[in-house]
């Protein structure tokens, strides 16, 4: 079985933006100070290739675009994130859209121009068919913003009012992907929900199979390692491949950053937490970045796509 472990590269300032909430800013963004670094040593010591999906934007600062020289230096892949992580990105109009993932391209595939740029990632899961055309356009292999679960929309919807004191109501993924596989498969650009030959791959975020709960960090921040444990043993007995997901907020002291998340904890704890699950996915899965572990499944025609119907 494999495992695509993948990190969302999202500034502190996106969170600030969002929240309304006044904090310094940051020429060398704690995310890319810390946060990587933190990554990068733990990917290191457990022997694990890793996908960074990176906001274009931010490579503009100097220290930045070390960093994410960094990344590649180390054998991880870099992915498209989006120009400037807009939220309701599948609600923009089609100049906007098209605007977004074409500039954060030009940017990605001039600084690293030896990248191979194959992926993509749009912020909040808000992905739609018009979307995949354009990455289609541009030869890109995989998108990764699809959560195949009927509640975590609800669930995101929940948190953010929770966070905000008021009820929001932005795009955080559409409901009827819970029809989607679990594992990779190939998508169609009429219907993301439907299965083609098409040659372009769908790589959701891993849930756990039959209730179709979340299991990346986040979650296993609020509800502990017993729920990751049980997710990733209901994983295993269906033989599933894994697509993990970290944020570069995880390690970070958020004291003084003006973003308060309730529930997950302190950096210690969440830390300690991260290196549990990359040491467990790096002792029961073979891992890869996500463009490898797309590769090896078209060159296998293994898609494992029964595996999401249970």
């Amino acid at each position: 079985m494999q495992a695509a472990v993948q990190v969302d590269l999202d500034c502190i300032w996106t969170y600030q933006r969002y929240l309304k909430t006044r904090g310094p800013e940051y020429v060398f963004d704690p995310v890319y100070k810390d946060g990587v670094p933190f990554f990068l040593e733990l990917f290191r010591k457990y022997g694990i290739k890793a996908t960074f999906f990176v906001v274009a934007r931010d490579l503009k600062i100097p220290e930045h675009e070390k960093i994410a020289k960094t990344i590649l230096d180390a054998g991880h892949e870099i992915a498209n994130h989006t120009y400037s992580h807009p939220l309701n990105f599948s609600k923009l109009s089609k100049d906007d859209l098209l605007k977004e993932i074409i500039l954060a391209d030009e940017c990605l595939k001039q600084l690293f121009p030896n990248a191979d740029i194959k992926g993509f990632r749009a912020p909040t899961f808000s992905i739609d068919e018009r979307a995949i055309r354009i990455l289609k356009e541009k030869s890109y292999k995989y998108d990764a913003s699809v959560i195949p679960s009927l509640l975590i929309p609800l669930i995101l919807k929940l948190g953010h009012s929770l966070l905000k004191g008021r009820i929001v109501n932005f795009d955080t993924g559409s409901t009827g992907f819970f029809r989607v596989p679990l594992s990779v498969y190939q998508l169609s650009e009429k219907d993301i929900c439907e299965n083609s030959n098409e040659g372009f791959f769908e790589v959701p975020i891993t849930v756990i199979p039959g209730l179709r709960l979340p299991i990346h960090s986040t979650y296993v921040f609020i509800f502990g390692k017993w729920y990751f444990k049980l997710g990733l043993n209901a994983i295993i007995r269906k033989k599933m491949h894994i697509s993990y997901l970290f944020h570069g907020i995880d390690p970070l002291n958020l004291d003084g950053y003006g973003i308060k998340i309730p529930f997950i904890g302190n950096f210690v704890k969440r830390r300690e937490i991260c290196e549990y699950i990359i040491k467990q996915l790096s002792k029961k899965f073979n891992t890869s970045t996500t463009k490898d572990v797309v590769e090896t499944m078209e060159s296998e025609n293994d898609l494992h796509i029964t595996s999401g119907l249970q």
